[in-house]
């Protein structure tokens, strides 16, 4: 089984911990759902507040099956595969909100103690992701921070993108540098500039170049594909808003 290269424990420790706050802010909020709630829509085009907590919760389950096979010195699979997941995901959507915050809170504590239990040598190894093959132990923390953070604004509630960490914002300010261009409409470019903390980023080699200023988080906030939340905070010269192409 392949590992991964030498990393630092006290860091993957301070993930958990974002993690863990993280967890608690959306599970606080989940239990002020109403049952009409799991039904409305949510900001993911085509799922319901039901279908985003369903996910939550097997995004949960599949990090700590992933887990669990390093600790036995194995590459388990998050999911059996993507067409599994999705049938999962649509299985659970329908339920009652108690079933549903149930669910997202028992997942979330089971990775939880999961990860509490895990070593040095345990994180050192990989899990299989359904996209992205090999991934190592030791970034899904972070993944699950990003699952966390994004799907809790997408429940369209009093969660706001504005509320997201800075330390977090300003991670997908960072990769953005390296995946702008690759997102952006064929013949454009385009430079992003966050008006309360200086920071800039541009990409893209097209003759069409706009410029698009706001808040960090508004920003962030687009190039996660969730436009809708922060169209209101950004102003665009040059031409309009760019429909970014997902994420790599």
């Amino acid at each position: 089984m392949a590992v991964t290269a030498e990393f630092s424990l006290d860091e993957v420790t301070g993930q958990i911990e974002q993690v863990d706050a993280a967890t608690d802010r959306l599970l606080a909020g989940v239990g002020k759902l109403t049952e009409a709630d799991a039904a409305r829509p949510s900001l993911c085009p085509g799922w319901t507040a039901g279908h985003v907590l369903t996910h939550i919760a097997r995004n949960a389950d599949g990090l700590r099956r992933g887990a669990e096979g390093g600790r036995r010195g194995e590459p388990a699979p998050m999911y059996d595969s993507m067409e599994a997941r999705n049938r999962d995901i649509e299985a659970g959507a329908g339920r009652p909100m108690r079933e549903l915050a149930a669910d997202v809170t028992e997942s979330a504590l089971a990775l939880r103690g999961t990860w509490s239990a895990m070593t040095a040598a345990d994180w050192a190894h990989d899990m299989l992701h359904p996209r992205a093959g090999l991934v190592p132990l030791r970034d899904t923390p972070d993944m699950r921070l990003g699952e966390t953070l994004i799907h809790h604004v997408d429940l369209a509630g009093d969660y706001l993108p504005s509320d997201w960490p800075a330390s977090f914002v300003t991670d997908i300010l960072s990769s953005a540098a390296g995946e702008l261009a690759g997102r952006l409409p064929d013949g454009t470019s385009a430079g992003l500039r966050a008006t309360d903390t200086g920071m800039s980023v541009s990409g893209g080699t097209g003759a069409e170049r706009v410029i698009v200023s706001g808040p960090a988080w508004a920003l962030a906030c687009w190039l996660v594909g969730r436009p809708g939340p922060a169209v209101g905070a950004l102003s665009v010269t040059g031409g309009e808003l760019p429909m970014l192409k997902s994420r790599p």
